[in-house]
């Protein structure tokens, strides 16, 4: 087993979309480990007929680089489009407090952008975000739901950040809660 020492790490992030019945998933994360790279953080979600998948890696330079110089081919071979973009470790910043929001009402066009909205007014970083549509059982209407993380100031208080989200959603006819972000 070998391990990287953080402080020679070079981060990448990719995000591939492809068939979801194609089995592009294999090869990349065998590519990812033969580069002497590690995934980090995943996600890994379909979507229509496309599988998208979001993989934070890290590898010392050389691996990186071999990684990134690999991708067109793997692009064509594996009939994905691959989008790579290298980043930092992550920023290192005024200390903030995790926090999950979901949000429940009836589906309309532009209620991702106005949670997301009212969050930045409230200066919370987004996280990470899940929005889905379903039919309501009984009435077939409609509904959305988001599930939001998100990251507060620590000197924010919380009484007052909770406050104007769940104003802010009843005010436009939406659910909420606000919680302490726990590991699953």
């Amino acid at each position: 087993m070998t391990f990287l020492k953080a402080e020679k790490l070079t981060h990448l992030i990719l995000t591939v979309s492809g068939s979801d019945h194609s089995d592009f998933l294999l090869p990349l994360l065998k590519a990812y480990s033969q580069f002497q790279c590690n995934v980090l953080n995943s996600r890994i979600t379909a979507m229509g007929n496309e599988l998208i998948t979001h993989f934070y890696i890290a590898g010392n330079w050389a691996g990186i680089a071999k990684l990134e110089a690999s991708l067109p081919l793997f692009e064509s071979k594996l009939n994905v489009k691959i989008f790579a973009k290298r980043t930092g470790a992550g920023p290192d910043e005024s200390p903030r407090i995790p926090y999950n929001i979901q949000v429940v009402g009836p589906d309309r066009i532009g209620i991702l952008f106005d949670i997301v909205q009212c969050l930045r007014k409230q200066d919370a970083h987004i996280d990470e975000i899940q929005s889905d549509q379903f039919k309501a059982p009984r009435t077939g209407h409609p509904m959305a739901t988001l599930s939001l993380t998100v990251s507060v100031p620590e000197n924010r208080a919380i009484t007052c950040f909770r406050e104007s989200i769940l104003s802010y959603c009843e005010e436009r006819n939406l659910d909420a809660y606000v919680e302490p972000y726990k590991l699953n």
